[in-house]
């Protein structure tokens, strides 16, 4: 359906980025003064940012559409992008490292269950299995292209940025996305209006 598709482009995006921040952030920090030290932090810094996302991710899901939550994922990516492309220090990077691996986990879920609730039942495990070889191509693209070009810390930052801006205005578009909440929806869903 378009909403399984919008959503596993949106996903795209998001592995796309987590590759290109965890090649991006090791090489960059090769040339910092304590780079292993920093590189070393930044991978405890991402591993507790995963963690914190797994847990406010059901949360979220209850209280937000699974639209919602992938719009969220991506926007937060741009705004983090652009905070650590200004402020261009070893922390900014670091922290946006970690918003963005949040976000692919916030995305995953909310990708998941679209599939589950959007996909035909005999469909499903192939179009898990489809996007979930496309998600890794993904991030082996983006982890590519800092791997060949070695942007400095400001650049890199710039185009995780940019990449989240374009992925948050395409997924806004294809998806026809809708602001109520579940509970709104289903008051709506109860309470249909009636013509006079």
């Amino acid at each position: 359906s378009a909403s399984i598709v919008s959503t596993g482009n949106a996903m795209r995006v998001l592995r796309g980025c987590v590759g290109f921040m965890f090649f991006h952030l090791a090489f960059w920090l090769r040339g910092e003064v304590a780079g292993t030290a920093w590189f070393g932090f930044a991978l405890g810094m991402i591993g507790v940012s995963v963690l914190l996302a797994n847990t406010v991710s059901p949360f979220l899901k209850n209280h937000m559409r699974e639209s919602m939550m992938m719009l969220g994922a991506l926007l937060a990516v741009a705004i983090s992008g652009i905070i650590a492309a200004w402020y261009d220090r070893v922390v900014g990077g670091i922290l946006l490292a970690a918003v963005v691996n949040a976000a692919g986990t916030v995305g995953k879920l909310a990708f998941d269950s679209t599939v589950q609730s959007d996909a035909p039942d005999a469909n499903r495990g192939r179009a898990f299995a489809q996007f979930e070889t496309r998600n890794q191509v993904a991030w082996v693209i983006g982890g590519i292209i800092p791997v060949i070009f070695s942007p400095s810390g400001e650049i890199g930052f710039a185009i995780v940025a940019l990449v989240g801006i374009v992925g948050s205005a395409m997924y806004f578009r294809a998806s026809g996305i809708s602001m109520k909440s579940r509970g709104e929806q289903a008051t709506d869903q109860e309470h249909p209006l009636r013509s006079e």
